[in-house]
């Protein structure tokens, strides 16, 4: 968990991105491209990804079940935050807590799954 004042960020680029992609192009049915950057002897090298639906909808199936609920309430079903509160009995900071939490985990196992590829 981030500090106030660290460097070490909860929202880094991936899961903002992924966060990005569950609003819009996940509905549509397009995948998600990730960038991965390796390091090498002269910097970094970049490389792309496609990442599909499934690999993506087989990541939220390890969740916690409040966490999933949490994304197919948001994102899936696009309702806003108050009644997922509501609808789950959590607070507003658990809900930013847990979407936090969820989006991260489905960004590892998604890479998780790339490196075993």
């Amino acid at each position: 968990m981030a500090v106030l004042g660290s460097t070490d960020r909860v929202w880094d680029t991936p899961t903002r991105d992924l966060g990005a992609y569950l609003r819009g192009e996940y509905r549509a049915g397009v995948p998600w491209r990730t960038v991965n950057r390796h390091p090498s002897a002269t910097g970094y090298e970049l490389s792309d990804r496609v990442v599909s639906r499934l690999e993506i909808a087989n990541a939220l199936r390890f969740l916690p079940w409040r966490q999933r609920r949490l994304v197919e309430l948001s994102y899936a079903q696009d309702r806003p935050r108050t009644e997922v509160c509501t609808l789950l009995g959590i607070s507003e900071a658990t809900f930013y807590r847990d979407q936090a939490e969820a989006l991260a985990a489905i960004v590892a196992r998604v890479y998780e799954q790339q490196e075993v590829a």
